[in-house]
């Protein structure tokens, strides 16, 4: 076990899925669930940096230089964050406009919605 742990951890820029094909043939009693367990654990301290989510997210956000968050809103218990890019934003100009929507949320779109035509009255645009 601790063989295939230690693999885990040296190879944690891989999906899970791509560890379980490296290896999961050779391990007929470990499975690719395990193997995901194993890498969500080892790897929290790359991605978990906050208990709550938003502030996790954000503080990955500000570790980079060169993102700069944009705009953050709250409504009806959902956060929207956004952010740009500087290099890029400066490269397109002031007239660019990107909303990205999680696709995983059936509400969200009616949420950015909701909240886009909010800024768009508020003249921030």
């Amino acid at each position: 076990m601790n063989e295939i742990k230690d693999y885990v951890q040296d190879h944690l820029q891989q999906t899970p899925r791509v560890i379980w094909e490296n290896i999961g043939t050779n391990y007929p009693n470990i499975t690719e669930k395990q193997i995901y367990y194993w890498w969500l654990n080892l790897s929290q301290h790359l991605w978990k940096k906050d208990d709550n989510q938003i502030q996790s997210a954000i503080k990955i956000i500000e570790s980079y230089t060169g993102i700069e968050i944009i705009l953050t809103i709250t409504d009806d218990e959902v956060t929207m964050i956004s952010f740009g890019i500087i290099e890029i934003i400066n490269r397109l100009g002031v007239n660019a406009v990107e909303i990205g929507i999680d696709a995983t949320c059936m509400y969200s779109y009616l949420f950015l919605a909701k909240s886009f035509f909010k800024i768009q009255n508020a003249s921030l645009y």
